[in-house]
């Protein structure tokens, strides 16, 4: 009996006063450790848990780990370090498998890829193998020149690539102009993006009018750093709240802005005034708003008066020289039908 109760004695002093403990590849630092099942289940709590051959440093309130399944389980105030591949993750909950090697977090989910992306989600997965980063809740990515990526119903980040793949895609770029996707691939190495379904909405004083709401959509879409290219683009400046619009409206087989030549272009194109096909033109360009003189079309500019009725204006500027320039301003007048 005395041998018995001395043997029990060292086992609760091991469980609960040693600093730390090692499980096969897992080891443990924390104040409050306690083993069960043969040493198969670990307990610790406000500790650290560190397996060092992955790199891998995790933080929590409470962990559990079982050795049977090669599982570990943190419980709040998760602080995930893979010194490995420089990716970071908080959360409420994380289940780390080591022969998966993956980590699946539970609730909302911070993570940080190589100080260039930051997420913000819920439940994600992040396969240590692939270096894939997954969810199928909402998420936003923030990348380090200020753009914002909204990933609604999910999304699959190839970190290795950095190619982020969703099925709406929100992009809120640094001058705060919104892009609407469906079905999108972005990919944030190279600036480059493909897309379906696309809507574009400008900031109001983008085209130089703050009285504007300029507007652009397409049925597909890919951009890179030196150009834009949209199919079957229609677009059209004309406030929607505050008149009743669209007085007009230019469709194009393709749109395409130069980022380079700083150039709008158009291919193809029917310039609609009030619902009606008016005007086609094979191919015409102008500079884009960040042109400040150029010769070429500027924005149509919609009006209405009772003794006149609709009307709209279809400037085109003409640069002669550095001192010396010319406007012709066209005013069309819808008949009423």
């Amino acid at each position: 009996m005395k041998t018995k109760f001395i043997g029990l004695i060292i086992f609760i002093f091991t469980s609960f006063f040693t600093t730390e403990i090692k499980a096969d590849t897992v080891f443990f630092d924390s104040k409050n450790i306690q083993i069960e099942e043969e040493g198969n289940m670990i307990y610790s709590l406000k500790g650290i848990a560190k397996i060092p051959n992955q790199k891998i440093i995790v933080e929590g309130d409470k962990s559990k780990y079982n050795k049977s399944i090669s599982e570990l389980v943190i419980i709040g105030n998760v602080k995930f370090f893979d010194n490995l591949n420089n990716v970071y993750i908080e959360s409420d909950k994380a289940i780390y498998n080591e022969i998966d090697n993956t980590i699946l977090t539970q609730g909302d989910t911070f993570i940080k890829v190589e100080n260039r992306y930051e997420v913000f989600s819920k439940d994600v997965l992040y396969n240590r193998n692939s270096m894939e980063v997954l969810s199928k809740s909402d998420t936003k990515v923030y990348d380090d020149t200020n753009n914002i990526y909204n990933f609604q119903d999910g999304f699959l980040f190839d970190t290795v690539k950095e190619i982020i793949s969703s099925k709406r895609t929100n992009i809120i770029d640094n001058q705060n102009n919104s892009y609407l996707f469906e079905k999108a691939k972005v990919n944030l190495k190279l600036k480059e993006l493909a897309g379906k379904e696309l809507i574009v909405e400008f900031v109001d004083d983008f085209f130089g009018n703050n009285d504007n709401d300029p507007l652009l959509k397409g049925k597909s879409s890919t951009s890179n750093e030196e150009k834009t290219t949209i199919h079957k683009a229609v677009f059209s400046t004309c406030n929607i709240e505050n008149k009743k619009c669209r007085g007009w409206e230019l469709q194009s087989h393709e749109f395409i802005h130069d980022k380079i030549q700083r150039l709008f272009q158009y291919k193809n194109s029917w310039l609609k005034l009030f619902g009606k096909k008016v005007f086609f033109f094979p191919y015409f360009s102008h500079p884009d708003p960040t042109v400040k003189r150029k010769s070429g079309f500027l924005t149509p500019l919609y009006s209405s008066s009772d003794n006149l009725g609709r009307a709209i204006n279809v400037p085109y500027f003409i640069a002669i020289s550095n001192a010396k320039d010319m406007t012709f301003n066209p005013r069309l007048y819808s008949d009423g039908d």
